[in-house]
């Protein structure tokens, strides 16, 4: 069971959202090996875990107001709702590669992965 407060300039909500057996015992491969590694090179020191992070969890890096209005609108919608292909939907790709791309070096949606980190990626492949 997910249970996830909801803040930043929203009304707080509770989630309970109970997952499927079957995505319950998805395994991350990538995760599971950094979680096992052993740091040791200087104990005297304290480890700063830049692996697997979330930038935002300690709360200064929050999401621009503009980026919360625009998938506030989007989800609002109810046209967005709903399961995208993993490597990101192939209008946001090609804006990504429009963006991206030289004269020398042309990019298509077809070279471009949005996924959640590099885990996503290895999914992918």
């Amino acid at each position: 069971i997910l249970q996830k407060k909801l803040t930043a300039n929203m009304q707080s909500a509770d989630w309970s959202i109970e997952g499927k057996p079957e995505v319950l015992q998805i395994r991350n491969k990538l995760r599971e090996v950094v979680e096992k590694m052993k740091w040791e090179l200087c104990p005297d020191k304290e480890l700063i875990e830049l692996t697997l992070g979330d930038p935002t969890i300690c709360g200064i890096l929050p999401p621009h107001p503009d980026a919360v209005l625009a998938v506030s609108e989007a989800v609002l919608s109810g046209v967005h709702n709903g399961y995208k292909v993993s490597k990101g939907s192939v209008e946001a790709r090609q804006a990504v590669a429009d963006r991206y791309s030289t004269p020398e070096s042309p990019l298509s949606a077809g070279d471009v992965y949005l996924t959640h980190g590099c885990s996503g990626y290895f999914s992918q492949t």
